[in-house]
């Protein structure tokens, strides 16, 4: 996992760690829990009992420990901050607490705490330290938080009943667009990640989302299977960069589809979807240097010193700079750097074939759940509502998981994990943001010179 820090911040964690292992010993088994952030903002009545601390209201700049169980009242919220930059907003009759924290170099972790109420969390660092090590329990399932902005709230069964209610499932329904997420991995071996347009990164995990302009890329002895909504499935070799350009897919609006996809280095298993059968003048598989459409069907594609291109099903247009060549089944053809014309072979390099084709992954024992983009109309149930706004998150119950990307919403209840296409209110409009005013807040300053992280600060890969 590669990251980027200042000197002087890696000096400041280690500084921190020396001299709580030097209280530690000093203090033996009287030491407290071990502080991880502090209260910034709070309104109306929020408590706080401690495993050695009484019952107290607590104010603004309180330091908060592990354990600490923290309540709002009616009509009341609070903000927390963490060591690691992360800032939680708490809704009114929320209980919550941290009880597992750690950053310390390469042992970061998190283990978060909802018993009851809601809370909206900005991830910080530890995301980008240790992907699934910042983790949320709640009565109802975990959530596995991949450096992400979303929402998590238990509705109970005022929540699912009372109409009449703010709370109240069925008060007002927003419909979202959950077309943001275009792809999902299937399966995956070894390291792969996807570079994001503002060029952010991000490590890539069995069921996440792949967006429109993601550079997805596998590092040695690494491979990915991916399946898009209109069901085009992609594998990437090992070494390989692919990138996912321009997609649009609407099941009812055929003749608006569209779709690009570009091997950039390396090789990819391809095997095209509905929008080439249906629309296949604005679907497009190409390199830096050809293009090709592929009407219906798979193919191997190698871009590297030379092209290789062989059909394995159906057939395809393969266009170079000086003219174009249609493929069926069986047709093999390289494209070598002296020449601008393809040439005809009769054997397509082994060591580009040994990755499984796309079509050969059951998808359904794979993710544990039987559709990969499906949404279901939200109903008035009691159980776990998740709202991601932007980022992953892996929602877990029993051996069911529910992958969830950017404005995606998902429901965890009896036995039950799926997608909803719409947005109960309540998800959005109890919460404070967490980071309002974040400018203006004093920094957590529990040991000399060390100040909480500075989620503008250093720029980490995920």
């Amino acid at each position: 996992m590669n990251f980027s820090v200042s000197p002087k911040y890696k000096f400041l964690l280690a500084l921190f760690f020396l001299l709580l292992t030097a209280s530690s010993q000093a203090k033996g088994q009287n030491l407290p829990a071990q502080i991880v952030g502090k209260v910034l903002y709070t309104n109306g009545l929020v408590t706080l009992a401690g495993k050695n601390t009484p019952l107290q209201i607590i104010a603004e700049e309180q330091a908060i420990y592990t354990g600490d169980r923290i309540a709002t009242g009616l009509n009341s919220k609070a903000i927390i901050k963490l060591l690691d930059g992360s800032q939680i907003s708490l809704i009114e009759n929320t209980e919550f607490l941290v009880s597992r924290f750690s950053i310390e170099p390469s042992k970061e972790h998190a283990e978060l705490q909802l018993f009851r109420g809601g809370i909206r969390s900005v991830s910080g660092f530890i995301n980008k330290f240790n992907n699934n090590q910042f983790k949320l329990l709640t009565p109802i399932g975990s959530v596995v938080i991949r450096g992400t902005d979303f929402t998590a709230f238990i509705c109970t069964d005022s929540c699912a009943g009372n109409k009449e209610s703010d709370s109240s499932i069925d008060s007002q329904l927003i419909k979202i667009n959950n077309s943001l997420v275009k792809g999902r991995l299937v399966m995956k071996t070894g390291v792969v990640k996807a570079r994001e347009p503002s060029g952010q990164v991000r490590k890539l995990y069995v069921s996440s989302p792949l967006y429109a302009g993601d550079i997805i890329s596998s590092e040695n002895n690494a491979m990915m299977v991916a399946v898009f909504r209109d069901d085009t499935r992609v594998t990437l070799n090992q070494n390989s960069i692919f990138q996912l350009g321009n997609y649009q897919y609407l099941p009812n609006k055929t003749a608006e589809n569209y779709a690009g996809f570009k091997l950039l280095r390396g090789s990819i298993r391809f095997l095209s979807g509905d929008i080439a059968k249906h629309n296949p003048d604005n679907y497009i598989l190409s390199t830096p240097q050809h293009r090709i459409r592929v009407n219906s069907g798979g193919i191997d594609l190698v871009y590297a010193q030379s092209t290789h291109i062989a059909v394995w099903q159906g057939m395809v247009n393969f266009v170079f700079p000086t003219d174009s060549v249609d493929m069926t089944l069986g047709d093999k053809y390289l494209i070598d750097p002296k020449s601008s014309k393809p040439r005809a072979i009769q054997v397509f390099p082994a060591e580009y074939q040994i990755s499984q084709r796309p079509d050969s992954v059951v998808i359904e024992q794979i993710i544990k759940t039987k559709k990969l983009f499906a949404v279901s109309e939200t109903e008035g149930k009691e159980g776990l509502y998740l709202y991601v706004k932007n980022g992953e998150i892996e929602a877990q119950k029993g051996s069911l998981s529910l992958n969830l990307g950017s404005e995606e919403v998902g429901f965890l209840g009896n036995d039950l994990v799926y997608r909803l296409n719409q947005l109960p209110t309540f998800l959005i409009k109890q919460f404070i943001d967490p980071r309002v005013d974040q400018k203006t807040l004093n920094r957590l300053n529990l040991m000399p010179d060390l100040n909480i992280a500075d989620p503008d600060g250093p720029i980490c890969e995920i």
